[in-house]
């Protein structure tokens, strides 16, 4: 059966084993792209905050984050402490980047 594409999509399960019972279908490219953004906008990776410092660090993967201010920290997040649902501190494990608006800064290691 054909199903107007919609977030919706992303919440329908079926067996992967079968072909799937559904086909999704968008008007044009655009609506495409702009569920799609819609999508993406409900994602850690865009509403970051402490839940999605919570996901970086539960990941165990290398990742970045920006603070308010514009600096970057990269590195392998692995606690932080929050305060009225907002993290306040976090920690890094290993070898860590700095960078400013996009751009390394350099001579930021331990050595």
């Amino acid at each position: 059966k054909k199903l107007p594409y919609s977030l919706d999509a992303a919440r329908t399960s079926f067996d992967i084993t079968k072909p799937q019972p559904q086909l999704f279908v968008t008007p044009d490219f655009a609506f495409l792209s702009q569920v799609l953004e819609d999508f993406a906008n409900t994602m850690a990776l865009r509403t970051g905050g402490l839940n999605g410092l919570q996901k970086l660090i539960d990941s165990k993967e290398l990742g970045t984050i920006e603070l308010s201010t514009g600096l970057q920290i990269s590195g392998n997040f692995e606690s932080l402490i929050a305060y009225d649902g907002k993290p306040i501190y976090f920690q890094t494990k290993g070898k860590s980047a700095l960078a400013y608006r996009e751009q390394e800064l350099v001579g930021q290691d331990s050595n």
